[in-house]
């Protein structure tokens, strides 16, 4: 009985990881775009900490069934986004404030395969060229097919992850921040409100404008000297 719990126990386990547990097999993202740089410009008027925008947008692309990690502090990067095995997609933002709890969010990313993922690509690809120097065209057909399949299985994980970003992006909260609707009356207290300030400078500009065709009339108008 005991020999049969040792027995049983892995394959428990791996059961278990296979349906919502393991690396490999929990991205349940769906999607594909084009995988080149982007970036992306959103104007709100509702201030956040840019820290907590960001930590908003992580929060819904994990919602997302893909897999995020976090930079460092002293990485070029804000997010790692990977949708499978191979290839991933990284992104970097920044807020911009421009005073009266305005802020301009920036986002750029870009697809990203490490040296380990493409070092099997470039091994089978040098293999398959190796092998058809030889003559070996079976071996040389099978490396190349490996090559190529590893190859379509990077961008299609790069295209996966830059579909999620891009589709988290027009949705999330850490970036598109709910607006109000305002009625007409709401508007111009806001108008009002915003030149307030300056109220004594259009005061004297209507004034000047009012003012200026009844001066015009006053003024005489020159008279030609007639040469006799």
């Amino acid at each position: 009985m005991t020999a049969l719990l040792h027995l049983l126990q892995p394959l428990a386990r791996l059961t278990g990881r296979l349906r919502s547990g393991l690396t490999f097999w929990r991205y349940n993202a769906s999607g594909f775009a084009m995988p080149w740089p982007r970036k992306f410009a959103v104007w709100t008027e509702h201030w956040r900490d840019p820290n907590e925008r960001l930590k908003s947008f992580e929060a819904d692309l994990r919602k997302a069934g893909v897999y995020v990690r976090r930079g460092g502090d002293y990485d070029r990067w804000d997010l790692e986004v990977r949708a499978g095995l191979l290839g991933c997609a990284r992104l970097l933002m920044a807020v911009e404030d421009h005073g009266a709890g305005n802020q301009f969010v920036r986002v750029r990313l870009w697809p990203q395969c490490s040296l380990l993922e493409l070092l099997p690509i470039v091994l089978f690809a040098s293999l398959s060229a190796a092998a058809a120097l030889d003559h070996a065209w079976v071996a040389s057909a099978i490396m190349g097919l490996l090559s190529l399949f590893l190859t379509l299985y990077s961008l299609r994980g790069c295209g996966s992850a830059v579909a999620a970003i891009l589709r988290t992006f027009q949705h999330s909260d850490g970036i598109h921040d709910e607006q109000k609707k305002y009625s007409s009356l709401e508007l111009y207290r806001r108008l009002f409100l915003e030149i307030r300030p300056y109220r004594l400078h259009i005061g004297a500009i209507l004034l000047v404008t009012l003012l200026s065709p009844p001066l015009a009339l006053l003024i005489p108008l020159p008279l030609k000297n007639r040469r006799r």
